[in-house]
């Protein structure tokens, strides 16, 4: 069996699970109601199913639903016929009530997955373009925390976005500006104001790239944000030099 028809058949047995589970609850309160409201508990279950899996896997849990009430929720009980005409026009009513609800859960679901997938297709391309540019970018919470940096950020510093998450900015900025650049940097924040200090000589004591840029973050809530971008340049340096200039944060200075 392939993967598909796994899918496919996964998703019907779980509209078999919901409305099965749906006559559980309803037998467990058949004391209580009686033959009332037959279908109170079945409602939820096809929706769900519609919501899960699916339009296909939604009408089969309302087919499924609307033989198990016939027979077990309905007088005369045991039989797959309807005597009472009042039964009828409620099953009739339900079958179509549903059957709506279906149609507005499939139309709400189509559009989610939609969405989502369009926010997919742009983070995938927007994680293309940021390994592509020969320029170190990241991107921060409104609270300065990093929460996307590229390929050349991790070859400058060294360290993941999960060790400089854990505040480890002190081993990315200069001893002596570490203080300096910490505190311009949280003032910084609201207004997305430039900051500037000196980084950690890296291995090799190679040309540096020098942050010339930073702005506000992309995810800061109720704003178009910006990215932060450090441009690269060829930057000679004397063997005790303490750093090059740089800007744009913790992440760097």
């Amino acid at each position: 069996m392939t993967r598909s028809a796994k899918m496919i058949v996964s998703r019907y047995a779980g509209a078999v699970a919901a409305v099965f589970m749906a006559w559980l609850v309803r037998w467990s309160l058949g004391q209580s109601l009686g033959y009332q409201a037959p279908y109170v508990t079945f409602v939820g279950a096809v929706l769900i199913t519609t919501w899960l899996s699916g339009l296909g896997p939604g009408l089969a849990a309302l087919a499924l639903s609307v033989v198990v009430i016939v027979y077990a929720f309905i007088p005369p009980p045991g039989a797959l016929h309807v005597v009472q005409a009042r039964d009828v026009v409620g099953l009739a009513l339900y079958v179509v009530v549903v059957a709506v609800c279906i149609g507005v859960t499939e139309a709400l679901r189509a559009h989610h997955e939609a969405r989502a997938a369009a926010l997919r297709l742009s983070d995938e391309r927007f994680r293309h373009l940021t390994e592509a540019v020969p320029s170190i970018v990241w991107t921060t919470a409104p609270d300065g925390t990093l929460t996307y940096v590229n390929g050349k950020w991790v070859e400058y510093t060294g360290l993941t976005p999960d060790e400089e998450a854990r505040g480890q900015s002190e081993l990315l900025l200069h001893p002596e500006d570490y203080e300096r650049c910490m505190s311009q940097w949280k003032r910084s924040l609201p207004g997305g104001d430039r900051v500037r200090g000196r980084g950690p000589p890296p291995p090799a004591r190679r040309p540096l790239p020098v942050v010339r840029h930073a702005r506000r973050s992309l995810e800061e809530p109720g704003r178009q944000g910006d990215l932060l971008v450090r441009h690269h340049h060829r930057h000679p340096r004397a063997e005790g030099d303490a750093g090059p200039p740089s800007g744009g944060g913790p992440p760097q200075g």
